[in-house]
């Protein structure tokens, strides 16, 4: 982990030009989200390349070893499939904290426009359920910017933009609280939730109890935490973010 770390920071030197440009349009705290999400897209892509390097690598000095009808995940089960496994869950786990903390943010600047203190919003999302607590924030101190129809649709499309955050928070919640097994999940609403959802998201399959997450899953988590960041800077009062 360190290694891929190390090689990642160095990678992302010479990109430097790049997230110069993904963050050079509108405000400050719009720029830190559109950088943060490159980075965090920057590192998806560097780890599932070096890992499938790695484990080539592995797999060819075993069938010259050992001969070719040996494979890694016969080998070295660890390498072939927990650790990929563990590897895309840290991932989710830091896309989903990253989205924690902007939205917060974000709360904190609506509800400065509305004259709350930011301890004021703060207790108002402490405890469980942040991401959650954010959305009920936004809708409640809002909602009076709109009206008719136009109130009514902000809140239909506030529900359908977090629905997919919410859904990487139940899996956020089982990788960190039972180690991606479901069985042993805190919350029976969670593994009915999770189970749902395996034909929904590419990628996302349950294994014997465990979630097992692809690459192809990590790619739309990301989509779908961009997606609801710059939506609710299209919907929010100009000047927002």
């Amino acid at each position: 982990m360190i290694g891929l770390l190390r090689r990642f920071l160095e990678r992302l030197k010479v990109g430097g030009s790049q997230l110069k440009r993904a963050s050079s349009v509108g405000d400050p705290f719009t720029q830190k989200i559109q950088a943060g999400l490159y980075i965090l897209g920057y590192y998806h892509r560097d780890m599932e390349r070096l890992l499938t390097r790695g484990q080539q690598n592995l797999s060819d000095k075993i069938q010259r070893a050992l001969g070719s009808d040996l494979s890694l995940e016969l080998v070295n089960p660890i390498v072939a499939r927990d650790f990929p496994r563990y590897l895309r869950y840290s991932f989710i786990a830091l896309l989903v904290s990253f989205a924690e903390t902007q939205l917060e943010e974000l709360c904190i600047e609506v509800g400065r426009r509305k004259s709350l203190s930011e301890e004021e919003v703060k207790g108002s999302l402490s405890g469980l359920g942040k991401v959650k607590k954010t959305k009920d924030f936004l809708k409640k101190n809002l909602r009076e910017d709109f009206s008719g129809n136009t109130r009514q649709g902000f809140l239909q499309s506030m529900d359908k933009l977090y629905g997919p955050v919410l859904f990487l928070v139940r899996v956020r919640n089982c990788v960190l609280h039972s180690g991606g097994n479901i069985s042993k999940s805190r919350s029976g609403g969670d593994q009915e939730e999770l189970k749902k959802r395996i034909n929904k998201y590419a990628g996302f399959r349950i294994d014997n109890q465990f979630i097992v997450l692809e690459e192809e899953f990590c790619k739309v988590a990301a989509k779908k935490v961009q997606n609801l960041f710059s939506n609710l800077f299209t919907i929010l009062p100009s000047g927002t973010g």
